[in-house]
């Protein structure tokens, strides 16, 4: 029996990781995906802005495919050239999973940093003005 296929945890990169927990994302919401039309969609859910270079969205699907998260097969049908469709597999979906998680406590680490700014930030600018007249 062939061990169980491992996958690092999503913190412990840094190759296209702000790409990656979203393309899981938009695979799992509608499997079959091209690429063009992955990196169209990641530019509203993008970590790092709107600017989502296509190059970068290849690059994360290969290294997907190469980690057994998700599976291709080219696309013949229609027009120009033939294209490939990526489907998320189970282990895909685990890691989305752990995403999500990792993303959950982030969020509230950022929560908790924000709202120690807003509490400081009264006091701190008060002080400054304080300081300057």
């Amino acid at each position: 029996m062939e061990p169980a296929k491992t996958f690092p945890s999503p913190t412990s990169r840094r190759q296209s990781t702000v790409l990656e927990p979203v393309l899981l994302l938009l695979l799992l919401e509608k499997d079959g995906s091209h690429g063009y039309d992955l990196a169209n969609r990641s530019r509203r859910l993008s970590l790092s802005g709107p600017e989502v270079e296509p190059s970068s969205v290849y690059r994360c699907l290969r290294w997907f495919e190469k980690e057994g998260l998700v599976r291709s097969e080219w696309d013949n049908e229609g027009p120009g050239a033939s294209r490939r469709r990526y489907f998320l597999t189970d282990l895909g979906v685990k890691s989305l999973r752990l995403w999500a998680d990792a993303l959950k406590r982030q969020r509230t680490v950022l929560d908790e940093y924000l709202g120690r700014y807003r509490m400081a930030i009264p006091q701190a600018m008060a002080d400054r003005g304080k300081q300057q007249v």
